[in-house]
């Protein structure tokens, strides 16, 4: 009897565990399904990796955003509990941590026109701060609404 009861303890403890680590938020960026899935703060389809970010909030909330500059605006309109930031790299097919994000002027369209994208700060010289970066853009006023010009781009972009 009392080896059932042992057992049956051991067997409790791991289901227990079991349960809490499934529970736990995962690392890491999850996946975006582009092209589907919307920006959460503008509403536009996420078509281009090399513009995306992802925010993972305190309380498991994960949304995408289809342009640096979108989270920016957004962050400043609901003042989420932010657990971590990924930034995709402008250039390159890796995503990079607010830790390490910088961030550049660009000649070329983003998905919604607000020309920053996002660098490695150790590689790159002169790249703006996270902090920089988004007074920038709340310098600009840039309510996330498209041109109709940067619409048709954007969709075009999506369509590829």
């Amino acid at each position: 009897m009392k080896n059932f009861v042992i057992a049956g303890v051991i067997v409790l403890v791991a289901v227990v565990g079991i349960v809490f680590y499934l529970q736990q938020p995962k690392e890491g960026v999850r996946p975006i399904a582009w092209d589907q899935e919307a920006c959460a703060h503008c509403h536009m389809h996420i078509g281009d990796p090399h513009f995306a970010v992802q925010l993972q909030t305190d309380s498991g909330d994960v949304l995408d955003f289809d342009d640096p500059g979108c989270l920016f605006s957004y962050l400043d309109a609901n003042k989420p509990m932010v657990k971590e930031i990924y930034f995709h790299h402008h250039a390159k097919d890796e995503w990079l941590t607010q830790a390490i994000v910088g961030f550049v002027h660009l000649e070329q369209d983003t998905p919604m026109g607000y020309g920053i994208g996002a660098v490695d700060r150790s590689e790159t010289a002169n790249a703006m701060s996270f902090e920089e970066a988004r007074h920038a853009v709340q310098g600009r006023g840039h309510s996330g609404a498209m041109s109709p010009m940067q619409s048709m781009h954007h969709h075009a972009g999506a369509a590829k």
